[in-house]
Order: structure tokens, then sequence, then C-alpha cells
């Protein structure tokens, strides 16, 4: 008899790669917790192998074809896609263009739980402040558009103007990192 298998796909920038190894590390530890019921697979971008004859997106699954995907978020959205490549189109759920990876990664993955219930959708963002080089004109300003598109991103998604969209979980610290549901906020 072959174990149902439950697929986690791990969305975020690049600036919380410590994140992800915990991350990972969590959901191996649970795969191991879990392993005689289910299976439980993670994946994560820097696992799979990215082809050089393309983006780097098209070389991995869509969220929208696993069973949770779990997105972690500090202070930048990630880096813009092409609107369109051979493999797919990159777009938001309202159709704007462009789109980081990060975005079109979590709003594929909503798309399809608001169609078909699947996949569950658990956000991490982390209370650590931002790191600005205050010598270095051109880099201040590229933190700061970072993170005027995650606070849109946010406003869209999680919290506007005082009320609360989405379910998410903040931490501090890695150590705080906790990947349950119970320590995600609802909206009241």
């Amino acid at each position: 008899m072959q174990r149902q298998r439950l697929r986690i796909f791990v969305s975020s920038p690049g600036d919380v790669l410590a994140a992800r190894e915990v991350t990972a590390q969590i959901i191996e530890k649970l795969a191991q917790e879990y392993l005689r019921f289910f299976e439980i697979e993670p994946y994560l971008w820097e696992y799979e192998p990215m082809l050089a004859s393309g983006h780097f997106e098209d070389s991995i699954d869509p969220p929208s074809r696993f069973d949770a995907v779990i997105l972690i978020l500090e202070s930048r959205l990630g880096t813009p896609l092409p609107a369109r490549t051979a493999v797919r189109e990159y777009r938001g759920i309202d159709g704007r263009t462009p789109v980081t990876g990060t975005e079109w990664e979590y709003e594929d993955a909503l798309a399809a739980a608001r169609e078909r219930g699947v996949p569950d959708l658990l956000v991490y963002r982390s209370r650590r402040k931002a790191e600005i080089d205050t010598w270095d004109a051109h880099s201040r300003q590229a933190v700061l558009a970072q993170i005027e598109s995650l606070d849109a991103f946010w406003s869209r998604h999680f919290a506007d103007k005082g009320s609360f969209i989405g379910g998410y979980a903040e931490f501090k610290a890695l150590t705080r990192l906790r990947l349950r549901p119970t320590s995600c906020r609802v909206p009241n």
C-alpha cells in the first residue's frame, strides 16, 4: 500500500535564506515524525536543478500543484519576472505585470486555493529590521523600493489600514519560527 504524499512548497525572496533552511529542517523533522502515516516532501527551489536554457522560475513546479505553500517574508519582495516566457505567463492574480517570483508563487497558490480549496497557505513575516547601507545611495534606494513593494503586497493580501485580510504569523528570531497553524494571526 502506497502512503499518501503531502508536498509543501516554500516560497520567499532571497533575504530569508536562513529562515528557508530552518523551515526545511522543520519539515524534514515533521516528515520523520509522521512517516508511518504519510510522506511529507518539502520543495525548495535551491534543491532543484536550474536549467541555463530558460528562466529560473520556469524550472520549478507551480505552487498551485502542491498541498501546502509556506511563504516567508522579511524586507524584500524579490526580483521582477518577465510577463511571459516560453513556458508560462507571469501575471498577478489581478492581471498586473511585472510581478516578482514571490508574488507570482503566492498568487498562483492563492488562486488555486480559492478555486479548489488547495493548497493550504501559511504565511510568515519576519519582524527583523531591514539592513540599509547609509553610505551607498543606490543600495539605499533599492532597499527602500523593495520595502515599498512588500508593503503594497502586504496591504493587498494581509493587512490594510488596520483591517486584516488574510491570516499570517510573525517572528522576530529564527528560534521563534514555528510552522503551526495555531500561531497564525486571523481576522477578527
